[in-house]
């Protein structure tokens, strides 16, 4: 820094005009001062110090031009001294030469020197480390050599005594293997072996005499502990003898040898398994079996390529089917007891684990597994495989004539393999078809599914009986799932023909054309289509899952049975027309003959149901009441037809004159039981209704029920337009009681028809009664339509009235001379038959404050002087008692 001060003060000296501090600057950059200098131009502001381009390069030039004056100025004037130091840098140059000369001698002798001092050491020191390594190998031969006659000698004396004499097994006195002492021995000299195999796999003791001797003799003891393990294992297995499958296990697991065993004993099965689904049962062995069966002769014509029976030999060849597949059972228990073993040699090996790692042993398995699952799902998924297509191929043919394994067997394997073994659900693999499809085992399974499926329920017993679960947990289970899963496709065409069986006596009962295709239902139709449902149900009594499916079927049957009647229902005026005398119209016969055959149905149906569980009822409900429903739909229009006209007789007691004055002979016209008009053409449509209508109706209960609807509203009605009969004279009133003893005669008849009495009306009933007369328990008293208004006051009198029809009589009694009480429809204009309409749309509070506004609103004198009529008083007691809520206080 103070060498760059001076030549910039010395520079400063020679031009004041250049500024080289930026040009002095250790960052100076010379592309950045020219973009400086660029763009100060470009901005208006010319160069760094106020200049443009063109001065910048000239000021650049001049100061350019100034230093090599300056230095010029200055080589001239130093002239002398720099011609010296040119002669000291060459005198420096050679004596820079020598030293380096002397230098390299320097090295050369040191590097001599070095060389004798290390080459002996370093000689030596090799061979002694090759002397070491030698020594270190031969004492780890001889290490390894040591510890494989230390382990040869108590594998020697580990060895059973039963296995050194060549015995196979010491057995106890059941028969059992003694895996106590000898397991645990066993198991000990397995890992001995082991040992001694890593020992002679990891050295190379070859050659050596000692271990030429030894090798056989542990080879020998190989086999015999191999061979002790595989009879350990075999018999534990047969026994569920979990102690010595588990000795076997670890002796196999201590040589190494545990996976490749598990493999092989499942391969075992699985392949004898596959054998039996591929070869014991096949079309041309059944048809051999026919042949000799010795009870049909042999079929002639041209050969059948799929193997399927000649005509009339189709029952034999079921027969025959049939009897091998019951035969099968036998072999489906051995089956189904080689498949357990595999469950319980994979318990075991859930149960053991190694005592290093604490991994148990069927990870050990399923780490060679290649699909990763365990012991039982690989056994399920292999041998799954091979059933499905077996089940597909099983209603195949070829046109080689090449066998066809029975679809029955693999069912029968399938059910083997789906006991509590199997723990998941597998998706199937679509198998490989043939050319021709065997129509026999196709038709035979599909219309024996039942029989099939009784079969495996009673081979699932079998297996419950033996393994200690119940059947009930086994029909729950993923596996029977899955078992139905498989043969669902036989299932399904068996619902299939089990709804064309339900459908047929329908489409017989409906015929599509002809004469008889807008004709009702009989009886008949009615009994087949409930037998037909009946036996389809009990069919599938035993299982639960196809009772399900077929109680569904029978819903479809039920709601196509309720569409066609839908279908023939008469709708038009004369349906519902109640006019007699004379017989019913065409289409008053045709809806009755639906009521009856629908409720036949009806009931036929739900008597069936009481055989079966509950569930079936829970299924089949919602189409058995909707035969109700379809039943009520017809029925319910014709009742209220029949109200309506009875209502509409019973509306022509305004037509009569209640006003007249008693007289002798009216009294006496009274006595001799004539009565009223409307009262007269109302007993007689009660009769025609009973004879013509509601006796023609088969309905049981339904048809009291609708019966008693009847009376009870012809009652109400009653009642009510008698209680508006204005004016109302005494000769009236008799009349009027005389009325109400004539309906109450034709209600019993009807009534009693259907085993009923009149107090089975009910509230209807005994208003009825208290309007006609006083109560029973109140003897001596006087009809209510002749107690003065005092007595109407007690509630022994009034208590069974209801609360209009009272308000209703109060009205129509309050004949003083100061005020008449108007009735409500009056009051409004209106009818009667309205009035009443409005009253059953309307609730109780609303009617009764109705008709004290309209009291009000009618009414030509004030409140104060209503007050003075004591039926106007009685009224609002009543009200007031009744009705709290309406005056309040």
């Amino acid at each position: 820094m103070t060498t760059i001060s001076t030549t910039t003060a010395s520079l400063q000296e020679a031009d004041i005009y250049i500024d080289y501090k930026s040009f002095l600057a250790d960052n100076f950059d010379a592309n950045a001062y020219a973009n400086a200098t660029i763009n100060g131009s470009l901005d208006g502001n010319g160069g760094g110090d106020g200049s443009d381009v063109a001065t910048a390069l000239a000021k650049l030039s001049f100061s350019v031009d100034s230093l090599n004056k300056q230095i010029q100025d200055q080589v001239a004037l130093h002239y002398e001294d720099l011609l010296q130091q040119v002669s000291g840098i060459r005198e420096l140059e050679n004596v820079l030469a020598a030293v380096k000369k002397n230098i390299e001698g320097l090295n050369e002798s040191l590097e001599r020197w070095l060389r004798q001092k290390i080459t002996t050491p370093y000689t030596q020191i090799q061979a002694y480390t090759i002397q070491l390594e030698r020594l270190q190998t031969a004492s780890e031969l001889l290490r390894r050599l040591i510890r494989f006659l230390y382990l040869a000698r108590r594998l020697e004396m580990q060895l059973p005594a039963s296995l050194q004499d060549g015995i196979v097994s010491v057995k106890d006195g059941a028969g059992n293997v003694d895996s106590g002492d000898d397991g645990r021995a066993l198991a000990k000299a397995a890992l001995t072996l082991n040992e001694l195999d890593s020992i002679l796999a990891e050295s190379d003791l070859q050659g050596i005499d000692v271990v030429e001797r030894e090798v056989p003799i542990i080879q020998q003891t190989r086999e015999r502990i191999l061979a002790e393990a595989d009879r350990v294992l075999e018999i534990g297995m047969r026994t569920e003898n979990q102690a010595d499958i588990a000795s076997a296990l670890q002796v196999f697991y201590n040589l190494c040898q545990m996976v490749p065993t598990v493999h092989a004993i499942v391969d075992t099965v699985l392949s004898d398994l596959l054998w039996q689904i591929k070869h014991v049962i096949d079309m041309q062995s059944l048809n051999k079996k026919v042949k000799e069966s010795g009870t049909g002769t042999a079929s002639t014509g041209i050969r059948r390529i799929n193997n399927d029976p000649a005509a009339g030999t189709t029952a034999l060849w079921t027969q025959a089917l049939w009897g091998r597949m019951e035969k099968l059972m036998d072999f489906m228990g051995d089956s189904c007891i080689k498949v357990y073993y595999i469950y319980v040699l994979e318990r075991v090996l859930e149960r053991k684990r190694d005592p290093l790692t604490h991994v148990t042993f069927v990870e050990e398995v399923v780490k060679t597994m290649e699909d990763g699952n365990n012991l039982v799902r690989h056994f399920w998924k292999v041998l799954s495989a091979n059933f499905e297509k077996e089940l597909k191929d099983g209603t195949k043919g070829t046109t080689s004539g090449a066998n066809a394994p029975d679809f029955f067997f693999g069912i029968f394997i399938f059910a083997c393999i789906l006991t509590q073994l199997i723990s998941i659900v597998l998706t199937f693999h679509p198998p490989s078809t043939h050319n021709a499809v065997s129509s026999f085992l196709q038709t035979t399974f599909v219309g024996g599914y039942p029989k099939l499926l009784r079969l495996l329920h009673e081979f699932f017993s079998r297996v419950s009986a033996s393994s200690g679960t119940t059947l009930r947990d086994y029909n729950q289970s993923p596996e029977y799932v899955l078992m139905l899963r498989s043969i669902n496709a036989f299932e399904t065409a068996f619902l299939a023909r089990s709804l064309t069986r339900m459908y047929d006596p329908i489409n017989a009962a409906f015929p599509s054309s002809g004469p008889l295709s807008r004709s009702p239902p009989t009886r008949n139709d009615s009994v087949n289509l409930v037998r037909t449902i009946s036996s389809e149900l009990d069919t599938a009594k035993f299982d639960a899952g196809l009772l399900r499916s077929v109680a569904k079927n029978a819903v479809k049957a039920l709601n196509l049975y309720r569409v066609k009647c839908d279908g023939l229902i008469a709708t038009d005026p004369s349906a519902y027309q109640i006019i007699g005398p004379g017989p019913m119209s065409n289409s008053q016969t045709m809806n009755f003959e639906l009521i009856n055959n629908l409720y036949a149905t009806y009931q036929s149906i739900w008597k069936v149901l009481e055989e079966f569980p509950e569930f079936v009822v829970e299924i089949m409900r919602d189409g058995v009441e909707g035969t109700r429903k379809l039943m009520l739909l017809i029925a319910e229009p014709l009742t209220d037809h029949i109200i309506t006209e009875l209502e509409a007789v019973v509306l022509k007691i305004h037509r009569e004159d209640f006003s007249r004055q008693t007289s002798r002979n009216y009294i006496n016209t009274q006595q001799d039981g004539s009565s009223s008009v409307y009262m007269t053409e109302l007993s007689t449509r009660l009769r025609y209704i009973q004879i013509e209508l509601l006796s023609r109706l088969s309905c049981g209960e339904e048809r009291r029920i609708w019966t008693k609807q009847i009376a009870q509203r012809l009652l109400f009605v009653f009642i009510f337009q008698a209680s508006l009969v204005r004016p109302l004279s005494e000769a009236g009133k008799l009349k009027l009681t005389g009325d109400m003893t004539q309906l109450e005669f034709s209600l019993s008849q009807l009534v009693g028809e259907h085993g009923m009495k009149l107090q089975d009306l009910g509230e209807d009933y005994q208003a009825f009664r208290a309007f006609k007369s006083v109560a029973k328990s109140i003897k001596g008293h006087p009809p209510l339509l002749f107690l003065d208004v005092t007595q109407l006051a007690a509630a022994h009198h009034t208590s069974q009235l209801p609360t209009l029809v009272l308000l209703h009589h109060l009205i129509v009694r309050s004949t003083s001379p100061l005020t008449t009480l108007p009735l409500p429809h009056k009051v409004y204009s209106s009818t009667e038959a309205d009035y009443m309409k409005w009253v059953d749309e309307h609730t109780g509070v609303q009617a009764v404050e109705f008709i004290l506004t309209a009291i009000t609103k009618g009414s030509k004198v004030s409140e104060e002087d209503r007050e003075k009529v004591p039926e106007y008083r009685l009224m609002k007691e009543l009200v007031k008692e009744r009705y709290p809520e309406i005056l309040k206080v």
